[in-house]
C-alpha cells in the first residue's frame, strides 16, 4: 500500500512526529477539525511528493509514473517540528500509548530518508499483528479444544486481506486496539475457565483492562463486559459478594490507568452531540428516520463484503465469485450456530462443558461493539444527516478474534449436518483465503505498478 493510503496515515505519524521531536503529548488548540492535521515541513513535502507521483487518487484507479524518479536530493533538510501555536490534528484526543510504541521505530530510524523511517515504522507495527494471532489461536483452542480449528482460525486472520492492508499495513493506533482487545478476551474465556482461581486475585485484569483502553475509546465497550464475565463467575461459584468486589477492584486499576486520557475523547463526543438548528428540528422527522435506516441497511450489507475484502482505496478488483463464496461461506455459518443455539436447547452435552459459554460470549462482544457502532452512526444521521459512518468492516476488528470463532464454529456444526469431513473443511477454508490473500496482493502490484 503506498504511503499515506492505509487509514489516517497523516494524523497518527504526525502524533508520533510530535512526541519525538517536542518530547511531549500533543494537545488540539481550539476546536477539532477532522480532516486538517498540522504537520512538518518534512510530513508535508512527503505527502505532497507522493501525491504527485502518483498523479491521481480515487477509488478506483491510480495511475503511477513509467521511470522511476529517486527522492529529491533536498529532502533531508526539510524541518521537523511543527506549528505548537496552532495545532489540529483529529489523532491528539487519543492517549501516547500507541505512539510512543511508534516512537521506537521513528527513534531508531531518526537518521535515514522519511520513507525509510516511515516503512520501518510500518513494519514495527505487525507487533501488534503477531500479539493478535497468538491469543486468538490461544482463545480459538480454549473453545475448540482442537489445534486444527484453532490454526485454521489464526491463519484466515493472518490472510484476510482488508486485516492486513488497513490495521497492520499502516500507521494506525488500530493496530493497539485490536492486539490488547484479543489478549483481554481470552483473558475473558480463561476467568471462565479458570475453576481453582479465587475472583479476587483476578485484579491483574483490571490492568489489563487499563492498558486495553489506552489504545482507543471504542475499548470502553470491554467495561461492561469484563463485569458480565466476573460476575457470571461468581454466581456460578456462589462467590458473589467476592465477585462485585473484584469488579470494583478492576474498574478502579482500569480507571486509575486510562481516565486521564479520556478528558479529550469526552469533550470532543459532548461539544458534537447537535447539529444545526434545522438539523436539530428534523431530527424526529419520519424522512430522516426512514433515510437513516435505508443507508444503516445498505451499510449493513457491505459490511458482509468488506470486512474481508476492503483494502483501502484498491477495491474494485475482486471478481464476482469471491463476493458469492463470501456470502455462501457466511450464510452456511449462520446456519451452523443456528444448530448449535439447537444443541443447546435439546441439552446436547459437549466434550468442553463451558462451549455454549463461550459462543454466548463471542456473541456478546460482537453485539455490544455493534451497539456501540450503531449508536454512534444514529446519533450523526438523526442529528446531522450523514450517513457516513460504519461500512467499514475494520471497525469490527477488535473483536475479530470472537467473530472468526463463531464464522468456524458455525461452518463446523453445519458441516457435520451435511457429513463434510471437518478436516477437509479447515484445508478448503486455508486454501480460499491464501488464494484470497495473494489474489489481492499481486493485483495491487501488478495492476496498479506499486513496488
Amino acid at each position: 500500500i503506498p504511503p499515506f493510503l492505509a487509514p489516517d496515515e497523516l494524523p497518527h505519524f504526525a502524533y508520533t512526529q510530535y512526541l519525538v521531536e517536542e518530547k511531549k503529548i500533543p494537545k488540539n488548540t481550539g476546536k477539532i477539525a477532522p480532516l486538517v492535521t498540522t504537520m512538518s515541513e518534512e510530513l508535508k513535502m512527503a505527502a505532497k511528493l507522493t501525491q504527485e507521483r502518483h498523479l491521481s487518487i480515487s477509488f478506483s484507479h491510480m495511475i503511477y509514473p513509467d521511470n522511476y524518479e529517486p527522492i529529491p536530493n533536498e529532502f533531508n533538510n526539510y524541518s521537523r517540528t511543527v506549528d505548537k501555536e496552532n495545532y489540529k490534528n483529529s489523532a491528539a484526543i487519543y492517549s501516547p500509548f500507541y505512539y510512543a510504541v511508534e516512537a521506537i521505530p521513528y527513534t531508531l530510524g531518526y537518521k535515514l530518508d522519511f520513507f525509510s523511517r516511515f516503512y520501518l515504522m510500518r513494519i514495527f507495527s505487525l507487533i501488534f499483528l503477531f500479539v493478535t494471532l497468538i491469543y486468538s489461536y490461544k482463545a480459538a483452542l480454549l473453545i475448540s479444544g482442537e489445534k486444527i480449528f484453532a490454526i485454521t482460525a489464526a491463519i484466515i486472520i493472518s490472510l484476510m486481506p482488508s486485516i492486513n492492508s488497513s490495521s497492520f499495513g499502516g500507521i494506525n493506533n488500530d493496530a493497539a486496539l485490536i492486539a490488547f482487545s484479543q489478549i483481554l478476551i481470552y483473558w475473558m474465556f480463561k476467568t471462565i475457565n479458570n475453576h481453582n482461581a479465587k475472583i479476587v486475585s483476578n485484579i491483574g485484569g483490571g490492568a489489563l483492562l487499563g492498558l486495553t483502553l489506552l489504545t482507543k475509546p471504542q475499548a470502553i465497550i470491554f467495561i461492561p463486559l469484563v463485569a458480565g464475565v466476573i460476575l457470571y463467575k461468581g454466581i456460578k461459584k456462589k462467590m458473589l459478594r467476592q465477585a462485585i468486589v473484584a469488579v470494583f477492584i478492576i474498574y478502579f486499576i482500569a480507571l486509575a490507568i486510562a481516565a486521564p486520557f479520556y478528558i479529550d475523547p469526552i469533550t470532543y463526543f459532548f461539544s458534537n452531540l447537535g447539529g444545526t438548528a434545522d438539523q436539530a428540528s428534523n431530527f424526529f422527522s419520519i424522512a430522516t428516520i426512514l433515510s437513516s435506516i435505508e443507508h444503516d441497511i445498505f451499510g449493513s450489507l457491505s459490511l458482509l463484503f468488506e470486512f474481508w475484502l476492503q483494502v483501502q482505496l484498491f477495491i474494485n478488483f475482486y471478481p464476482f465469485y469471491f463476493n458469492s463464496l463470501i456470502l455462501a461461506l457466511e450464510l452456511g455459518a449462520i446456519i451452523g450456530l443456528i444448530y448449535v443455539a439447537k444443541d443447546y436447547y435439546n441439552k446436547i452435552s459437549i466434550a468442553n462443558k463451558n462451549f455454549y459459554a463461550y459462543i454466548l460470549l463471542c456473541v456478546a462482544v460482537f453485539l455490544i461493539l455493534e451497539i456501540f457502532f450503531k449508536a454512534i452512526y444514529y446519533k450523526e444521521a438523526l442529528s446531522k444527516q450523514y450517513y457516513g459512518f460504519g461500512g467499514q468492516g475494520r471497525y469490527y476488528f477488535p473483536v475479530i478474534g470472537p467473530i472468526i470463532i463463531l464464522f468456524l464454529a458455525g461452518l463446523r456444526r453445519f458441516s457435520f449436518r451435511l457429513k463434510i469431513p471437518v478436516n477437509a473443511l479447515y484445508v478448503s477454508l486455508i486454501l480460499f483465503f491464501l488464494v484470497l490473500h495473494n489474489y489481492a496482493l499481486f493485483n495491487i502490484i501488478l495492476q496498479y505498478n506499486y513496488l
